[in-house]
């Protein structure tokens, strides 16, 4: 085919998504990446902590399981895989509890989760199923798992769809070694050489279209055509009609619109603590991860890496609202919890305490939050939103994944590549 033979696409949106949607079109298509931020990536953001020599993961942090495109384009990007070592302990009221399982009673959850003829939210299953102070602790932890795992609201998240997650054992979890970045950076460099154009900095606002024909306009007027186009957008912007980073399209999609609505989407608080040294150690030498009750009720080490780094996590509903909290108050509430959970003086935390980051993604005017999770009526809404409209509007992204890999890097690849299917299809 000859370049002059090539058809347009237009792609908004630079993350996981959007690159690898490019990478499998470019070369055969005309392919124009539009990413609002100065760089790609979206909600996978590396840092590098000079003084530990660390990767500080701000979004996308774990591999759950062997996925295989995320194992897939890891390996072609020459990334270092390696696996989550430590082990998971309880901790209520100073009491240290080694968990051989995620939560008590955990076969028996997901022995009637499975079980369930028709779909309903996970609050109205633990009321109907689980009921009585017997199980009040179950339903509590149950509650707490889908918050901060999932970023579910159990009033609203879905039975059906967690345990399609939650009954897919990942027998190990791994890390990339030179930060999740390291995939993101391969796959820009892979589409440039094959000719795409990434251009950053790009806020679309504006989308008009009729069939096999796109007009994008920027926040700065510029204009670009197309001949199809695929929004990759985070949930929370595309449910969101009037925000910093919301697009219009002409004609409106009021039925996709709607639909968007029934997707859930959650938040979460990342706090990254890095010490002079590894304080933990003194409670247990191999600490994987630790779960609470305190405020910020979730913590991990970087093992197999042995850095003096601790990361918080708080998420769900109640990540909402530390919004307008500031960094001095989160810090405060963190050592506070750690303080609790590890016996220790709050002023002896502190002052082993040398950097900290904090990541609050509901904040983000390009996110809006962390990741999706669904609702007992997202399988029909996804149903409508990965049909192509006139085989020229697409939707990808990891809210449209169906399967047990919900909210990950793997969801979002495999969007892309469904979306991909649907275009080489129509030609």
């Amino acid at each position: 085919m000859s370049d002059q033979e090539k058809r347009s696409v237009i792609i908004i949106g630079a993350g996981a998504a959007g690159l690898m949607a490019a990478n499998e079109l470019a070369g055969a298509y005309h392919v124009t990446i539009l990413e609002a931020l100065d760089h790609v990536g979206g909600r996978i953001q590396t840092l590098y902590d000079q003084k530990t020599g660390c990767f500080i993961e701000a979004g996308a942090e774990f591999i759950h399981g062997k996925l295989p495109l995320t194992l897939s384009v890891a390996t072609q990007s020459g990334a270092t895989i390696q696996e989550v070592k430590g082990d998971m302990y309880q901790v209520s009221d100073c009491n240290w509890k080694k968990l051989d399982e995620i939560i008590e009673g955990w076969d028996e959850l997901l022995f009637k989760m499975g079980s369930l003829p028709d779909d309903m939210t996970l609050d109205a299953f633990l009321e109907m199923y689980f009921p009585g102070p017997g199980y009040e602790a179950l339903r509590h932890h149950t509650r707490a798992y889908a918050a901060g795992f999932d970023l579910a609201d159990p009033v609203r998240a879905s039975v059906r769809s967690l345990y399609q997650e939650w009954s897919k054992e990942f027998d190990k979890q791994y890390r990339i070694k030179e930060g999740y970045e390291f995939i993101i950076q391969y796959l820009k460099r892979q589409c440039i050489k094959k000719g795409c154009r990434i251009l950053t900095g790009k806020r679309v606002k504006q989308i008009d279209w009729q069939k096999e024909e796109v007009t994008v306009y920027t926040s700065e007027n510029e204009k670009f055509f197309s001949e199809k186009i695929i929004i990759t957008l985070p949930t929370g912007i595309l449910q969101t009609p009037v925000s910093y980073a919301s697009i219009n399209i002409t004609p409106l999609l009021d039925n996709y619109d709607h639909a968007w609505q029934q997707i859930g989407y959650g938040s979460v608080l990342k706090v990254v603590l890095i010490f002079e040294k590894a304080f933990w150690k003194e409670q247990h030498d191999k600490i994987g991860f630790v779960f609470s009750d305190e405020a910020i009720p979730t913590w991990w080490t970087q093992l197999p890496f042995e850095a003096p780094v601790l990361t918080g996590w708080l998420g769900g509903p109640s990540a909402v609202q530390w919004d307008e909290m500031s960094d001095e108050r989160i810090i405060e509430l963190a050592i506070g919890s750690l303080s609790k959970i590890f016996r220790m003086n709050f002023e002896e935390i502190i002052s082993l305490l040398s950097q900290h980051y904090i990541f609050r993604w509901h904040s983000s005017k390009t996110a809006g939050g962390a990741y999706s999770y669904e609702t007992p009526l997202s399988e029909q809404a996804k149903q409508l939103l990965v049909t192509p409209v006139e085989n020229t509007l697409y939707f990808a992204g990891e809210a449209l994944y169906t399967g047990p890999y919900a909210g990950t890097v793997e969801a979002a690849l495999s969007s892309a590549m469904e979306v991909v299917k649907k275009i080489v299809g129509t030609g």
